[in-house]
Protein backbone atom coordinates (compact mmCIF):
# COMPACT_ATOMS: atom_id res chain seq x y z
CA UNK A 1 0.00 0.00 0.00
CA UNK A 2 1.23 3.55 -0.64
CA UNK A 3 2.26 5.80 2.19
CA UNK A 4 -0.57 7.53 4.02
CA UNK A 5 -0.72 11.12 2.89
CA UNK A 6 -0.67 13.53 5.78
CA UNK A 7 -3.03 16.52 5.54
CA UNK A 8 0.02 18.67 6.14
CA UNK A 9 2.23 16.84 3.64
CA UNK A 10 4.41 19.19 1.61
CA UNK A 11 6.61 18.74 -1.41
CA UNK A 12 10.10 17.65 -0.50
CA UNK A 13 13.10 19.35 -1.98
CA UNK A 14 14.56 17.18 -4.75
CA UNK A 15 18.15 16.57 -5.75
CA UNK A 16 18.85 15.08 -9.17
CA UNK A 17 22.05 13.03 -9.32
CA UNK A 18 23.52 12.32 -12.76
CA UNK A 19 26.49 9.97 -12.96
CA UNK A 20 28.04 10.68 -16.37
CA UNK A 21 30.99 8.99 -18.05
CA UNK A 22 32.14 10.36 -21.41
CA UNK A 23 28.75 11.93 -22.16
CA UNK A 24 29.75 15.36 -23.51
CA UNK A 25 27.29 15.05 -26.40
CA UNK A 26 24.29 13.53 -24.63
CA UNK A 27 24.56 15.29 -21.25
CA UNK A 28 23.60 18.79 -22.50
CA UNK A 29 20.44 17.33 -24.05
CA UNK A 30 19.59 15.56 -20.80
CA UNK A 31 20.20 18.71 -18.74
CA UNK A 32 18.19 20.76 -21.22
CA UNK A 33 15.20 18.45 -20.72
CA UNK A 34 15.53 18.99 -16.96
CA UNK A 35 15.95 22.77 -17.07
CA UNK A 36 13.04 23.20 -19.50
CA UNK A 37 10.51 21.53 -17.23
CA UNK A 38 7.04 23.03 -16.91
CA UNK A 39 6.30 24.36 -14.37
CA UNK A 40 9.88 25.54 -13.79
CA UNK A 41 11.55 23.30 -11.17
CA UNK A 42 11.99 25.94 -8.46
CA UNK A 43 14.40 24.94 -5.69
CA UNK A 44 15.72 21.98 -7.66
CA UNK A 45 19.29 20.86 -7.14
CA UNK A 46 21.14 19.04 -9.93
CA UNK A 47 24.46 17.32 -9.24
CA UNK A 48 26.47 16.06 -12.20
CA UNK A 49 29.28 13.69 -11.29
CA UNK A 50 31.73 13.31 -14.17
CA UNK A 51 32.96 9.79 -13.59
CA UNK A 52 36.55 9.18 -14.75
CA UNK A 53 35.89 10.94 -18.07
CA UNK A 54 38.36 11.27 -20.93
CA UNK A 55 36.23 13.85 -22.78
CA UNK A 56 34.68 17.25 -21.94
CA UNK A 57 31.69 15.97 -19.97
CA UNK A 58 32.41 18.20 -16.95
CA UNK A 59 32.92 21.28 -19.13
CA UNK A 60 29.67 20.58 -21.00
CA UNK A 61 27.82 20.54 -17.67
CA UNK A 62 29.51 23.69 -16.35
CA UNK A 63 28.55 25.52 -19.54
CA UNK A 64 24.90 25.22 -18.50
CA UNK A 65 25.37 26.55 -14.95
CA UNK A 66 24.30 30.07 -15.90
CA UNK A 67 21.12 28.88 -17.57
CA UNK A 68 20.33 26.78 -14.50
CA UNK A 69 20.95 29.66 -12.08
CA UNK A 70 18.66 31.92 -14.11
CA UNK A 71 15.67 29.72 -13.24
CA UNK A 72 16.73 29.03 -9.64
CA UNK A 73 18.30 25.62 -10.20
CA UNK A 74 21.54 24.92 -8.38
CA UNK A 75 23.78 23.00 -10.83
CA UNK A 76 26.82 21.43 -9.17
CA UNK A 77 29.54 19.66 -11.18
CA UNK A 78 31.90 17.23 -9.46
CA UNK A 79 34.73 15.32 -11.12
CA UNK A 80 35.65 11.84 -9.88
CA UNK A 81 38.88 10.41 -11.27
CA UNK A 82 38.32 6.84 -10.18
CA UNK A 83 36.01 4.67 -12.28
CA UNK A 84 32.82 3.08 -10.95
CA UNK A 85 29.25 4.27 -11.22
CA UNK A 86 28.62 3.44 -7.56
CA UNK A 87 31.38 5.88 -6.56
CA UNK A 88 29.79 8.59 -8.67
CA UNK A 89 26.32 7.96 -7.19
CA UNK A 90 27.69 7.97 -3.65
CA UNK A 91 29.65 11.15 -4.34
CA UNK A 92 26.47 12.81 -5.62
CA UNK A 93 24.53 11.62 -2.59
CA UNK A 94 27.19 13.01 -0.24
CA UNK A 95 26.90 16.44 -1.84
CA UNK A 96 23.08 16.48 -1.95
CA UNK A 97 21.19 18.94 0.23
CA UNK A 98 17.71 17.46 -0.22
CA UNK A 99 16.44 14.19 1.30
CA UNK A 100 14.48 13.12 -1.79
CA UNK A 101 16.59 12.05 -4.77
CA UNK A 102 16.16 11.38 -8.46
CA UNK A 103 18.84 9.36 -10.22
CA UNK A 104 19.05 10.12 -13.92
CA UNK A 105 21.21 8.63 -16.67
CA UNK A 106 23.01 11.17 -18.84
CA UNK A 107 21.78 9.64 -22.09
CA UNK A 108 18.02 9.99 -21.58
CA UNK A 109 15.51 12.81 -22.08
CA UNK A 110 12.64 13.66 -19.74
CA UNK A 111 9.22 14.86 -20.79
CA UNK A 112 8.29 18.35 -19.69
CA UNK A 113 6.41 17.62 -16.46
CA UNK A 114 8.46 14.74 -15.09
CA UNK A 115 10.13 16.56 -12.19
CA UNK A 116 6.90 18.15 -10.93
CA UNK A 117 4.99 14.86 -11.30
CA UNK A 118 7.70 12.93 -9.46
CA UNK A 119 7.77 15.39 -6.54
CA UNK A 120 3.99 15.24 -6.26
CA UNK A 121 3.92 11.43 -6.41
CA UNK A 122 6.56 11.19 -3.68
CA UNK A 123 3.95 12.54 -1.26
CA UNK A 124 2.26 9.14 -1.50
CA UNK A 125 4.87 6.70 -2.78
CA UNK A 126 8.48 5.92 -1.94
CA UNK A 127 9.69 5.04 -5.45
CA UNK A 128 8.44 6.58 -8.70
CA UNK A 129 9.47 6.68 -12.36
CA UNK A 130 7.92 7.93 -15.59
CA UNK A 131 6.72 5.48 -18.22
CA UNK A 132 9.32 4.37 -20.70
CA UNK A 133 9.31 5.71 -24.25
CA UNK A 134 11.68 3.75 -26.49
CA UNK A 135 13.36 5.32 -29.49
CA UNK A 136 13.57 2.30 -31.74
CA UNK A 137 16.80 1.65 -33.65
CA UNK A 138 16.93 1.40 -37.43
CA UNK A 139 18.00 -2.25 -37.61
CA UNK A 140 15.33 -4.94 -37.96
CA UNK A 141 16.75 -6.85 -34.98
CA UNK A 142 16.63 -3.72 -32.82
CA UNK A 143 13.09 -2.85 -33.91
CA UNK A 144 11.87 -6.37 -33.13
CA UNK A 145 13.47 -6.37 -29.69
CA UNK A 146 12.12 -2.90 -28.87
CA UNK A 147 8.59 -3.79 -30.05
CA UNK A 148 8.37 -6.78 -27.70
CA UNK A 149 10.40 -5.41 -24.79
CA UNK A 150 8.49 -2.13 -24.42
CA UNK A 151 5.16 -4.03 -24.39
CA UNK A 152 6.29 -6.63 -21.84
CA UNK A 153 4.70 -6.59 -18.35
CA UNK A 154 8.14 -6.01 -16.84
CA UNK A 155 8.32 -2.64 -18.59
CA UNK A 156 4.66 -1.61 -18.77
CA UNK A 157 3.45 -2.41 -15.28
CA UNK A 158 6.29 -1.69 -12.85
CA UNK A 159 8.98 0.81 -11.97
CA UNK A 160 12.06 -0.44 -13.77
CA UNK A 161 14.05 2.74 -13.23
CA UNK A 162 15.50 2.65 -16.73
CA UNK A 163 17.11 6.07 -17.03
CA UNK A 164 15.16 7.80 -14.23
CA UNK A 165 13.88 6.85 -10.80
CA UNK A 166 13.10 9.01 -7.78
CA UNK A 167 12.89 8.07 -4.11
CA UNK A 168 11.40 9.88 -1.14
CA UNK A 169 13.62 11.00 1.71
CA UNK A 170 12.44 8.18 3.95
CA UNK A 171 12.73 5.76 1.06
CA UNK A 172 16.36 6.73 0.49
CA UNK A 173 17.12 5.90 4.12
CA UNK A 174 16.43 2.20 3.46
CA UNK A 175 19.97 1.65 2.20
CA UNK A 176 23.27 3.22 3.10
CA UNK A 177 25.62 3.68 0.15
CA UNK A 178 25.31 2.20 -3.32
CA UNK A 179 27.26 -1.06 -3.59
CA UNK A 180 29.65 -1.81 -6.44
CA UNK A 181 27.09 -3.48 -8.70
CA UNK A 182 25.82 -3.15 -12.26
CA UNK A 183 22.08 -2.63 -11.73
CA UNK A 184 21.61 0.11 -9.17
CA UNK A 185 17.97 0.53 -10.28
CA UNK A 186 17.17 -3.15 -9.59
CA UNK A 187 18.92 -2.96 -6.22
CA UNK A 188 16.87 0.10 -5.26
CA UNK A 189 13.55 -1.34 -6.44
CA UNK A 190 14.01 -4.46 -4.32
CA UNK A 191 13.82 -2.30 -1.19
CA UNK A 192 10.16 -1.43 -1.85
CA UNK A 193 6.90 -3.33 -1.96
CA UNK A 194 4.80 -3.08 -5.10
CA UNK A 195 2.30 -0.77 -3.39
CA UNK A 196 5.08 1.65 -2.48
CA UNK A 197 5.91 2.25 -6.14
CA UNK A 198 4.20 4.25 -8.88
CA UNK A 199 4.65 4.73 -12.62
CA UNK A 200 3.99 8.30 -13.78
CA UNK A 201 1.74 7.47 -16.72
CA UNK A 202 1.40 11.10 -17.83
CA UNK A 203 5.16 11.57 -18.21
CA UNK A 204 7.90 9.67 -19.98
CA UNK A 205 11.63 9.12 -20.18
CA UNK A 206 13.06 8.66 -23.67
CA UNK A 207 15.53 5.79 -23.96
CA UNK A 208 17.51 5.23 -27.15
CA UNK A 209 18.46 1.61 -27.82
CA UNK A 210 21.71 0.81 -29.65
CA UNK A 211 21.50 1.01 -33.43
CA UNK A 212 24.15 -1.66 -33.95
CA UNK A 213 23.11 -5.27 -33.39
CA UNK A 214 26.36 -6.17 -31.62
CA UNK A 215 25.97 -3.33 -29.13
CA UNK A 216 22.33 -4.25 -28.52
CA UNK A 217 23.29 -7.83 -27.64
CA UNK A 218 26.11 -6.67 -25.35
CA UNK A 219 23.91 -4.15 -23.55
CA UNK A 220 21.15 -6.73 -23.10
CA UNK A 221 23.77 -9.12 -21.71
CA UNK A 222 24.86 -6.46 -19.23
CA UNK A 223 21.27 -5.94 -18.06
CA UNK A 224 20.87 -9.69 -17.53
CA UNK A 225 24.22 -9.92 -15.78
CA UNK A 226 23.28 -7.05 -13.49
CA UNK A 227 20.00 -8.68 -12.44
CA UNK A 228 21.77 -12.00 -11.74
CA UNK A 229 24.40 -10.20 -9.70
CA UNK A 230 21.85 -8.43 -7.51
CA UNK A 231 19.95 -11.63 -6.78
CA UNK A 232 23.19 -13.47 -6.03
CA UNK A 233 24.67 -10.84 -3.71
CA UNK A 234 21.45 -9.79 -1.96
CA UNK A 235 19.30 -12.92 -1.56
CA UNK A 236 17.46 -11.30 1.34
CA UNK A 237 15.97 -8.75 -1.06
CA UNK A 238 13.06 -10.66 -2.57
CA UNK A 239 11.77 -9.33 -5.89
CA UNK A 240 8.15 -10.53 -5.71
CA UNK A 241 7.38 -8.92 -9.04
CA UNK A 242 9.42 -11.50 -10.91
CA UNK A 243 6.99 -14.27 -9.99
CA UNK A 244 5.07 -15.27 -13.09
CA UNK A 245 6.70 -12.53 -15.15
CA UNK A 246 7.57 -14.75 -18.09
CA UNK A 247 4.13 -16.31 -17.99
CA UNK A 248 2.59 -12.84 -18.21
CA UNK A 249 4.86 -12.01 -21.14
CA UNK A 250 3.82 -15.15 -23.02
CA UNK A 251 0.16 -14.29 -22.40
CA UNK A 252 0.70 -10.76 -23.72
CA UNK A 253 2.30 -12.13 -26.90
CA UNK A 254 -0.55 -14.58 -27.48
CA UNK A 255 -3.05 -11.73 -27.19
CA UNK A 256 -1.10 -9.43 -29.54
CA UNK A 257 -0.86 -10.89 -33.07
CA UNK A 258 0.78 -7.71 -34.35
CA UNK A 259 3.90 -8.63 -32.38
CA UNK A 260 4.24 -12.18 -33.66
CA UNK A 261 6.53 -11.20 -36.54
CA UNK A 262 8.89 -9.61 -34.00
CA UNK A 263 9.14 -12.67 -31.74
CA UNK A 264 12.06 -14.43 -33.56
CA UNK A 265 14.30 -11.35 -33.47
CA UNK A 266 13.33 -10.38 -29.93
CA UNK A 267 13.77 -13.97 -28.78
CA UNK A 268 17.27 -14.02 -30.22
CA UNK A 269 18.23 -10.91 -28.26
CA UNK A 270 16.73 -12.28 -25.03
CA UNK A 271 18.51 -15.64 -25.41
CA UNK A 272 21.85 -14.06 -26.34
CA UNK A 273 21.54 -11.75 -23.34
CA UNK A 274 21.09 -14.73 -21.02
CA UNK A 275 24.06 -16.53 -22.60
CA UNK A 276 26.30 -13.49 -22.35
CA UNK A 277 25.31 -13.04 -18.72
CA UNK A 278 26.37 -16.62 -18.04
CA UNK A 279 29.61 -16.22 -20.00
CA UNK A 280 30.58 -13.13 -17.98
CA UNK A 281 28.95 -14.16 -14.71
CA UNK A 282 32.16 -13.56 -12.76
CA UNK A 283 32.67 -10.07 -14.16
CA UNK A 284 31.34 -7.13 -12.20
CA UNK A 285 30.59 -3.51 -12.94
CA UNK A 286 34.10 -2.82 -14.21
CA UNK A 287 33.10 -4.28 -17.59
CA UNK A 288 30.95 -1.57 -19.15
CA UNK A 289 29.16 -2.26 -22.43
CA UNK A 290 28.31 1.11 -23.96
CA UNK A 291 25.78 1.97 -26.64
CA UNK A 292 27.74 4.52 -28.64
CA UNK A 293 25.43 4.04 -31.62
CA UNK A 294 22.31 5.22 -29.79
CA UNK A 295 20.66 8.34 -31.19
CA UNK A 296 20.94 10.39 -28.00
CA UNK A 297 24.57 9.45 -27.31
CA UNK A 298 25.79 9.96 -30.88
CA UNK A 299 27.26 13.07 -32.50
CA UNK A 300 25.81 16.50 -31.64
CA UNK A 301 22.53 17.40 -33.28
CA UNK A 302 18.95 18.46 -32.55
CA UNK A 303 17.37 17.03 -29.45
CA UNK A 304 14.75 14.35 -29.90
CA UNK A 305 11.21 15.25 -28.79
CA UNK A 306 9.65 13.41 -25.87
CA UNK A 307 5.94 12.75 -25.67
CA UNK A 308 3.99 13.77 -22.57
CA UNK A 309 4.82 17.40 -21.93
CA UNK A 310 7.53 18.44 -24.37
CA UNK A 311 10.03 21.03 -23.08
CA UNK A 312 9.74 24.27 -25.06
CA UNK A 313 13.25 24.27 -26.50
CA UNK A 314 12.90 20.70 -27.69
CA UNK A 315 9.60 21.55 -29.31
CA UNK A 316 11.21 24.42 -31.18
CA UNK A 317 13.87 22.12 -32.58
CA UNK A 318 11.53 19.54 -34.08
Amino acid sequence: MPQERSPRATLEGLTVVIAARNEEHSLPRCLDSILRQSPPPAGLEVIVVANNCSDRTADAARAMAGEAAAIGVDLVVIEVFEGGKHLALNCGDSAANNPARAYVDADVLLSGGTIAAAREALLEFHLVAPRLQVLRPSTSLGRSYAAVWERSPAVKSRVIGCGFYAVSGSGRSRWDTFPDIISDDTYVRLHFERGEQAVLQGESVLLSLPAKARELLLVRGRWCRGNRQVHRLFPDLVDRERRGLWRSTYGMLLRTPSLWRHVPGAGLVFVCGKLLALAYSGVGAERWETATSSSIRSAPGPAIPVQGGLPSRLAARR
